[in-house]
């Protein structure tokens, strides 16, 4: 009988507020023209079971993945894969709750392989780039609002 191997993953998660309601924010993640303004390009508009790659400057995939789970506008899950990640599938998980403020966003950025250690530091700096500008555009967003 062979033994399961139990393959260990790391775990990353980052929370963010953003000045927006919790709607605005989930049209952030998962429209094509509001994805585009701050995290990349994407082909299409994200929804329930789709595939979704985003894309470089060159036009060249840099992460793709499918929608697995959707819960508008409070929930998305999505696999995550990227090149140097050699075929691992990685999952993030996308939670958004309503505040006084707007929305406190967590993603959820899970399995990891443990031995992609190396690429630990750019996924946290990635994301700690991509999130700062999705709270700067929620808070553009809210003040625009608020002058209207």
């Amino acid at each position: 009988m062979d033994a399961m191997v139990e393959t260990k993953t790391l775990e990353m998660v980052k929370t963010v507020f953003i000045k927006a309601p919790v709607e605005v924010v989930w049209d952030f993640l998962t429209r094509k023209e509001n994805l585009d303004k701050w995290w990349n390009r994407v082909k299409a508009d994200l929804a329930a079971g789709s595939d979704y790659t985003l894309l470089r400057e060159d036009g060249s995939a840099v992460v793709w993945g499918n929608v697995v789970r959707w819960e508008p506008p409070r929930l998305m899950e999505t696999t995550f894969e990227v090149g140097a990640l050699d075929g691992a599938v990685t999952r993030v998980l996308w939670e958004l709750v309503a505040t006084e403020e707007g929305t406190r966003l967590t993603v959820t950025h899970s399995d990891i392989p443990d031995g992609a250690g190396s690429l630990f530091p750019p996924l946290d700096a990635g994301w700690d780039q991509h999130l700062g500008d999705l709270r700067k555009l929620g808070a553009d967003t809210a003040h625009c609002t608020e002058e209207a």
